[in-house]
């Protein structure tokens, strides 16, 4: 059995993810596909990490957590998720980098998996984006701002996070998108963690468009594609950076307000590492980056 395992990261909407996943439960087991929810096993896997302390469990332990959460069924794919098995948010700042345990933390996850075909996927974020919303989290505000403080903006890349990941859990393929480009790649990847193929129907495949777009805008976009369908998957993209452009709602990404400790320069150079790290990270042989078709057009 396939087990996708999405683990993060925090402040890239994983709460919309869990929903899309919930709103196809009944959709993905036509394809033999499970969703369980949430609650369920995050808890039962919480509880075998705390009783393992950092032990891996023996195959026995391991068929018998996966029978329990997939509850009597023999499902082709699994999908969980849970953005704490990065790593608590609270540690996100050791090492003088991103999530510096990242590569224990979810080995140990893997490892109760370890008679299964685990795949893991995640979504990155800017990472001005993401340290503005620790700023607004009060148990780690004082965290963040001594991350701010002392680390050379250059030196801020999800791609060193992503190398500790490889190099614990190193048999295991990795997916991974920028939530940026949600709102053109949001279909896609939800496809890509139920190991479904492209054109297989699902819903919620508009739900990152609507968190961008406008009331009016959404509603006039998703007419404009029923009375002129786009006959390429680029050109779809187009229309809806076109109306993203006309009818974006209120700025959702990026550090609205700046950061304090950081000038707009600081910011650019954030950014351009962060495209850089993205770029990069599509090279690599284990990782497969879900990205804009019309940024892999030749």
């Amino acid at each position: 059995m396939r087990v996708n395992l999405h683990v993060g990261m925090h402040f890239s909407r994983t709460s919309r993810l869990v929903r899309a996943v919930r709103l196809n439960e009944k959709n993905f087991s036509r394809y033999g596909v499970k969703a369980p929810p949430v609650k369920g096993y995050r808890t039962l896997i919480k509880e075998e990490l705390a009783r393992l302390d950092g032990l891996p469990p023996t195959r026995d332990e391991a068929r018998a957590l996966v029978h329990s959460i997939c509850e009597e069924s023999e499902p082709r794919s699994l999908v969980l998720i849970e953005e704490e098995w990065s790593g608590a948010i609270n540690d996100a700042f050791k090492d003088e980098m991103l999530y510096a345990s990242i590569g224990t933390n979810v080995r140990q996850v893997v490892e109760l998996f370890q008679t299964e075909d685990v795949h893991l996927s995640l979504a990155l974020v800017n990472p001005a984006t993401y340290i503005a919303g620790v700023l607004g989290v009060e148990r780690v505000v004082g965290q963040a701002k001594w991350f701010v403080r002392n680390v050379d903006p250059e030196k801020i890349s999800w791609r060193a996070t992503i190398v500790r990941l490889l190099a614990e859990v190193p048999d295991v393929p990795i997916t991974l998108w920028a939530e940026e480009d949600a709102p053109l790649v949001w279909a896609r990847a939800v496809r890509r963690i139920a190991d479904l193929p492209d054109d297989t129907p699902i819903r919620a495949t508009y739900l990152a468009l609507r968190e961008v777009l406008t009331p009016e805008g959404f509603d006039r976009l998703r007419t404009y594609l029923a009375k002129f369908p786009p006959k390429t998957p680029a050109a779809r993209e187009r229309v809806i950076i076109a109306f993203l452009n006309k009818y974006d709602a209120a700025p959702v990404y990026g550090p609205e307000g700046g950061i304090e400790g950081w000038d707009a320069a600081a910011l650019d150079t954030i950014t351009e590492r962060y495209e850089a790290d993205i770029a990069a990270l599509a090279t690599h042989p284990r990782i497969t980056v879900i990205q804009p078709h019309l940024a892999t057009e030749s």
